[in-house]
């Protein structure tokens, strides 16, 4: 899948089947948050929680049946960190759709995390749920307008 095509096929899924991902899809998607460009090159102020016991995402709120969620946290986030943490959880789905995963960029999962899932010193910003899914994940037909844009071009000189 080329580029372009992975990106059009992108989309947030809220349904998962029972199944885990396999290791290597993951390992895949770890990848590619290792790719991510981070304000600055802060990459020692984010942690990455991988969570897979089903013990602990049943504690977890609104994954939807996700059997991965990968939760992005930061140390002392400023508003730069937050911008870095959706460039981590961005490239993480846009692999996920080129391994056939499905995902959803999530923060309502990060409400009422379980004690000692979050280590000292660090505070989840976003995280991504992960899972199988019957959804064909294949590029659609993008509205190039669904975001009004506005470009300023050079004045011409007399």
């Amino acid at each position: 899948m080329d580029l372009f095509d992975g990106i059009k096929s992108r989309r947030s899924i809220r349904q998962y089947g029972p199944d885990h991902i396999s290791r290597s899809d993951l390992h895949t998607i770890m990848a590619a948050a290792d790719c991510a460009p981070v304000g600055m090159g802060q990459y020692d102020r984010f942690q990455l929680i991988v969570v897979e016991d089903p013990h602990t995402l049943e504690q977890m709120e609104n994954t939807n049946g996700a059997t991965t969620v990968i939760i992005v946290a930061a140390s002392k986030p400023e508003p730069m960190h937050y911008i870095s943490a959706g460039t981590i959880v961005e490239n993480m789905a846009l692999a996920a759709t080129g391994c056939h995963v499905a995902s959803c960029v999530n923060m309502a999962a990060l409400q009422n995390l379980p004690a000692g899932v979050i280590p000292e010193g660090f505070q989840p910003v976003v995280c991504l749920c992960l899972g199988q899914t019957r959804e064909l994940l294949e590029p659609r037909a993008v509205d190039n307008n669904k975001i009004l844009s506005h470009v300023i071009k050079p004045k011409q000189a007399n």
